[in-house]
């Protein structure tokens, strides 16, 4: 018997994305109210640079695993994610130096934060222990 992916363990998944997300946007207004609004884009902009890959990484590997059937099949869909998550990453950044003219740490700032919230969500969401 092929054991599927929980419901759950989707469901937490895009919850920490949200949360994530949600972050960014709240930093970003943080950022505009406190100097203007192009601190603001840029926190913004580098918040999305974290949060977009890792929306796609979640995505192929919710989407794809639901019809695996094996061990190995699972393994190289999270490896496939993974690439495409650390591209988006690579893509998105090359795409902000370039087009948008980045100066500064604040697109650093807005990322490594956004990083921060998706790895600080687990001990927010923890499940509530029943006992």
């Amino acid at each position: 018997m092929v054991r599927q992916p929980s419901a759950t363990g989707r469901d937490i998944a895009f919850r920490f994305i949200t949360f994530q997300a949600l972050a960014v946007v709240l930093f970003s207004a943080i950022g505009t109210a406190v100097q203007d609004t192009e601190h603001g884009m840029l926190l913004f902009l580098g918040g999305a640079i974290a949060v977009i890959p890792n929306y796609a990484f979640a995505s192929i590997v919710f989407f794809r695993r639901k019809r695996e059937q094996d061990a190995g099949k699972a393994v190289n869909t999270f490896y496939l994610a993974e690439a495409i998550k650390l591209m988006l990453t690579a893509l998105m950044f090359a795409a902000a130096f370039i087009a948008v003219q980045v100066e500064g740490p604040l697109l650093f700032v807005g990322y490594i934060g956004a990083l921060l919230m998706h790895w600080l969500a687990p001990l927010l969401f923890q499940p509530k222990q029943l006992g």
